[in-house]
């Protein structure tokens, strides 16, 4: 019980980690709605969290702040990672831990008011919003409460909740 309550705790104190700006070149064209929100417009801070089941590893709280989309692929290891920057692929902004995961699997967008869309990059394994699969290349508003998987929900799967 300690250990639940503790880990609970830990989840909802740990700070939220925000992407910071980014000069990198988008891997797809952007809706002209993708943009960097003014804070002012805003409705709703939307958070991405990371949860990885059965593990006792608190869950990992991302924002987009300013960005106006972020990458999501399979984390490489340096090696690897160096031989993908050599032959243009470009590196994710957050990485995805199933191995079944595409280097650039998805892409998230956010809009002037700070809604969140999720768009699949035509990954092999699909990418999925309440356990249904999304049609590749189509952004689709990914909702608070709503939970996104990439290939596999047995490794990880993501959550957008309110800030």
């Amino acid at each position: 019980m300690h250990l639940v309550v503790t880990h609970l705790m830990l989840t909802l104190y740990a700070k939220a980690t925000t992407l910071m700006p980014s000069e990198k070149v988008p891997p797809c064209e952007l809706p002209l709605w993708c943009v960097m929100p003014n804070p002012r417009d805003v409705e709703k801070v939307l958070e991405i969290v990371r949860h990885v089941p059965g593990s006792n590893v608190p869950s990992k709280r991302m924002r987009l702040g300013r960005r106006a989309w972020a990458l999501l692929g399979r984390r490489l290891h340096e090696a690897q990672a160096a031989e993908a920057r050599r032959a243009g692929v470009p590196e994710p902004d957050i990485g995805l831990a199933c191995p079944l995961s595409s280097k650039a699997h998805a892409i998230v967008l956010q809009n002037w008011m700070g809604k969140i869309f999720l768009k699949d990059l035509g990954s092999a394994h699909g990418t999925f919003l309440s356990g249904v699969r999304l049609n590749p290349h189509e952004p689709f508003e990914w909702q608070a409460g709503t939970k996104a998987l990439f290939a596999d929900a047995s490794t990880e799967f993501f959550e957008l909740r309110a800030a």
